[in-house]
C-alpha cells in the first residue's frame, strides 16, 4: 500500500495548473519531493488505516457514547429518515447532531477517506486546495480528509476546509479537529477548518454560496443531494450555479443514497 501511493507521487505533478511556460517549468520542478519524509509519514496511521480512523472518532466522540439517552436519541433521529424529516434531524439540538455523529461519523469516514486517498484527490491533498463541503457538519469529510492528508507529501500541503451545514455543529467539528491535529500531527499551516451555519439553498445567502464555490478547487456533496433535492426548484438553482460559478479545473464530487 505504501508503496502504491508513492508511486502515484511519481506519475503525477503536484503543483497548481497553469498553461504558462513558466508555470510548466515550475510544475517539472515540484515533482520532486522528499521520499523519506513520506515514507515516515505514511507511518502515522499505522498497518491498518481503516482501525486507526475508528480509533479516532471513537476517541473524539467518548462522551457522547458513554451517555444514557443515546439510543433513545439515535432511535429518534432514525424514525425522522423514515419520515425524510432532513430538516427536523439537522436542526435538532446540539446533544442530538453528538449521537448522530458518533453513530454515522464512523462508516461515511471510512468510505470517504477510500475516496480521498484515488490519485486524483491526492493530487489535490498535495498542493494548497480549497475544500467547500457542503451539508458536512457531522464531522465525515473533516476526519476522512485529514486522514487521506497524511498519504500526501506535506512540503506544499495547504488545504483550507470550508464546512457548510444548517445545524449547529460547531462544537462536533472542534472536537474532531482537535483530535485529528494531535492523532495525525497535522499543523495549522497545513490544515485550516473553517464552519458556516446556514442552509445552502436560502435565496438570501446566494452571493456568499457564489463566492465560496469560485474559490474552491473541489466541491463535495457527500450524501446530502436527496436531502437537497426535498425542495427541488432551490435544489436545480444550485445546479446552475455550480455551472456557472466553478473555476475552471475544479472538481465536484457527490456521493448519492441509492434507495432499494
Amino acid at each position: 500500500m505504501d508503496r502504491d501511493l508513492i508511486n502515484k507521487f511519481d506519475k503525477v505533478s503536484i503543483s497548481s495548473e497553469s498553461k504558462s511556460p513558466t508555470a510548466k517549468s515550475t510544475r517539472q520542478n515540484s515533482k520532486t519531493y522528499d521520499k523519506d519524509a513520506l515514507k515516515e509519514r505514511l507511518k502515522i496511521l499505522g498497518r491498518n488505516p481503516e482501525q486507526n480512523i475508528l480509533n479516532v472518532i471513537r476517541q473524539a466522540c467518548s462522551e457522547t457514547l458513554l451517555r444514557d439517552d443515546f439510543g433513545k436519541t439515535l432511535q429518534s433521529i432514525k424514525a425522522g429518515f423514515v419520515q425524510r424529516d432532513y430538516e427536523g434531524i439537522f436542526t435538532a439540538e446540539a446533544r442530538n447532531l453528538q449521537v448522530y455523529s458518533a453513530a454515522y461519523v464512523p462508516g461515511r469516514a471510512l468510505c470517504y477517506y477510500e475516496i480521498f486517498t484515488q490519485q486524483q484527490l491526492l493530487k489535490l491533498l498535495a498542493r494548497p486546495t480549497c475544500i467547500y463541503a457542503i451539508g458536512s457538519g457531522s464531522g465525515s469529510e473533516l476526519v476522512s480528509l485529514a486522514a487521506a492528508m497524511t498519504r500526501a507529501p506535506a512540503e506544499r500541503q495547504q488545504i483550507k476546509i470550508v464546512m457548510q451545514d444548517i445545524g449547529e455543529w460547531p462544537e462536533v467539528l472542534q472536537t474532531f479537529e482537535a483530535t485529528v491535529r494531535q492523532s495525525w500531527k497535522l499543523t495549522p499551516d497545513q490544515l485550516t477548518c473553517e464552519y458556516v451555519q446556514g442552509d445552502i439553498l436560502d435565496p438570501s445567502r446566494h452571493e456568499q454560496r457564489s463566492e465560496r464555490i469560485a474559490n474552491a478547487d473541489l466541491v463535495t456533496f457527500m450524501f446530502v443531494i436527496n436531502e437537497l433535492f426535498v425542495k427541488k426548484a432551490q435544489a436545480m438553482e444550485l445546479v446552475q450555479s455550480l455551472v456557472k460559478n466553478m473555476k475552471k479545473g475544479a472538481h465536484l464530487l457527490a456521493r448519492f443514497h441509492i434507495s432499494k
